[in-house]
Formats: structure tokens, C-alpha cells, sequence
């Protein structure tokens, strides 16, 4: 299934928007999942002009989808911390528009760390959570809640995004303070030579490259391209994650080190995590990988984490030569799955 999330934008909320809101609120089967009774049109309405609309300190966004409004996005303090929360009406679900709408809503609000509160059984909330960066807290209710509903605590922490963590490594999200870093790793004769040129010549271009790359992937898609630490360091020492390129049906797997860190295994224990990861997170039954014709060390390194030369391919119509195409999984069996 293919995901359609490029049409999904926040804006501020409108008086307008509240009986549509309202009307997303009523479902029996959406009230079921968020654990939460609908109000009465006159509760719900006295609640978002006072306690929503009316407070300064609570930050709302509509969530558009293809102009029409598809749920709403609140972050607002409870004992002392920052919390975050969404509905979105029935008819959206399924389609990526949460995970999106959360992502662009995370870069509004600046808190950390921020938490969510969410039913254990609503596992498509987790997931969406999951997908953002939060993981599960280590402070959890005692039980139960009083209508006897089950509550997971998630946690977006402070100042990092990590998303994989192995026995050596850290992956976790990039972002402009990455800038110095990728400078050196796009022009590095290595990357230059297998990967290719991508024009980045002084650091705003690298910063540039982070925000429309992999900043952009995290936003639109859930995943992208992560940066690389060792846990005794710190530094970032390379990149591995996924990528959707638009000239590939599937998502396809990428890495890349830093001169001084090859031939010590960081590549392969940092591509085993990722694929662990595409699998059991993203939900991906199919991911590739494509390497340039003379890029044995990247063939080798694929066939280790189980992916098998499928076929050569052209990336263009006027690419100068063909690439090779790994893969594991069926093909058909892999299309992004809905980000939801």
C-alpha cells in the first residue's frame, strides 16, 4: 500500500473547526481506542474555548489533510510536565496522517522531554509515538486507572532522538548541528566515488542537505537516514537507515562511514539494527539496497545482513552506468506500508 501523507499540514486552530472536531470525537470505535467518553456538544465546545482556545499556554494546530480538516494536535502541562496528544477523525486513519501531522507538530514544540499518555491497547497511537521518537517511560502508572483502562507513559527524551541503539552504537535522528559532520562525509573521496556528488560545498549546503534529506524523511515518512555514535566517543562516525528514493518501488537500506572507522564492523552491526528495525517497526516485508557495479565491500556487507543480488538496474535514463540491486523479501511484498 502506498502511503499519502504529502498533503498533511498544521495550522491554527478556528472556532470553525470545533463541530467538525466534535464530530471526531463522537465515534464509538475511535472513543474505544483513545479510552476517552465523548463529550456532549455543549461539554465539548465550553472545554476548547476555555481550557484550549482560551489558554495561552496550551499549543494547538488543526491537522489538514489535502485541505480538509482530518484532527486536531494539543500539547499542554499536566503536574508539571508537558504532554501531547491528537484525534484524528476515523475516516483518515490508515494513511500516514498522524505520524506526519505529530512530526512538523514535535519541531513546533520545543519541550523536553514531552510525554504522551495513551490506552496499552491503542497500539496504532504507540506505533505513531514510536515512529517520532518516543519510547516507552521508565516511570509508569501503578495500574489500572479507575475505569480499569491500562495507560502506557511515552517519553520523548531531552535533546536527543536516538532510534537504535546495539552493543557498540547509537543511531539517532540527524539535524543541523550535524552540519560539520556530513560536510565531511558527502566529500569524502570514498562517498564521491560510490554514492555520488551532492553538490554540498560549504556548511549551509550541508545544513541544507539535512533539512530537504533526512530531516524531510522523518517528517513525511517516520524514518530516514541516521546518524552514527559510538558510545565511548559520542561523535557521529557515519550514517546508516532507510531511504524511499522515487526511482525504487521499495525502501532501500544505506551507509556510509568516515574514513578512520571502516574494516572495525561499526557498518554491519549499525545495518543488522537498521534492518531489525525496517522489519519489526516500519513493517517492511521487503528492503533493498542498491551499490555501484565496482562496490564489492558494500556487496559483501549486504550479503551478510541477508540481502541477495536480484538484478542490475538503471537509476536514469541517463545514468552513465547500470547498479546492482539487492534485496530481501519477495518482490510486490514490500511497498511502504501507511504510516499510521
Amino acid at each position: 500500500m502506498t502511503t499519502r501523507v504529502k498533503d498533511v499540514r498544521l495550522r491554527d486552530v478556528l472556532e470553525a473547526d470545533l463541530p467538525i472536531l466534535f464530530e471526531h470525537q463522537r465515534d464509538p470505535e475511535a472513543t474505544r481506542m483513545a479510552a476517552f467518553p465523548a463529550r456532549d456538544q455543549e461539554a465539548f465546545l465550553a472545554h476548547w474555548m476555555k481550557n484550549v482556545l482560551g489558554d495561552a499556554t496550551v499549543a494547538k494546530k488543526t491537522i489538514l489533510f489535502e485541505g480538509r480538516v482530518a484532527g486536531n494536535i494539543v500539547s499542554w502541562e499536566q503536574a508539571g510536565k508537558p504532554l501531547v496528544g491528537y484525534w484524528i477523525g476515523k475516516e483518515f486513519w490508515g494513511q500516514g496522517i498522524a505520524t506526519r501531522a505529530l512530526a512538523e507538530f514535535l519541531e513546533f514544540v520545543p519541550a523536553r522531554p514531552l510525554y504522551a499518555r495513551v490506552a496499552k491497547h491503542n497500539v496504532g497511537s504507540i506505533r505513531v509515538l514510536e515512529k517520532c521518537g518516543f519510547r516507552t517511560s521508565a516511570r509508569q502508572p501503578d495500574g489500572p486507572g479507575p475505569d480499569g483502562i491500562e495507560e502506557v507513559v511515552m517519553e520523548l527524551a531531552l535533546e536527543r532522538a536516538d532510534v537504535l541503539e546495539t552493543d557498540r552504537l547509537i543511531l539517532r535522528r540527524l539535524s543541523t548541528d550535524d552540519a560539520e559532520f556530513v560536510f565531511e562525509l558527502v566529500n569524502d573521496p570514498a562517498w564521491l566515488r560510490f554514492i555520488g556528488d551532492r553538490g554540498v560545498r560549504t556548511l549551509d549546503d550541508a545544513r541544507d542537505y539535512i533539512r530537504k534529506g533526512p530531516v524531510e524523511s522523518y517528517s513525511r515518512l517516520g524514518f530516514g537516514l541516521y546518524a552514527i555514535e559510538r558510545k565511548e566517543g559520542g561523535s557521529p562516525i557515519g550514517i546508516c537507515g532507510l531511504v524511499k528514493r522515487d526511482f525504487l518501488e521499495d525502501v532501500d537500506i544505506g551507509f556510509a562511514l568516515l574514513p578512520a572507522f571502516r574494516g572495525k564492523g561499526y557498518a554491519r552491526e549499525a545495518a543488522r539494527a537498521t534492518m531489525s528495525y525496517a522489519r519489526n517497526v516500519v513493517g517492511l516485508d521487503r528492503i533493498v539496497a542498491i551499490t555501484s557495479r565496482d562496490n564489492d565491500a558494500s556487496a559483501r556487507l549486504l550479503e551478510e545482513i541477508g540481502l541477495r543480488f536480484e538484478r542490475m538496474i538503471r537509476i536514469s535514463p541517463d545514468s552513465p552506468e547500470d547498479v546492482r540491486l539487492y534485496a530481501s523479501g519477495d518482490r510486490g511484498s514490500g511497498n511502504l506500508p501507511a504510516l499510521e
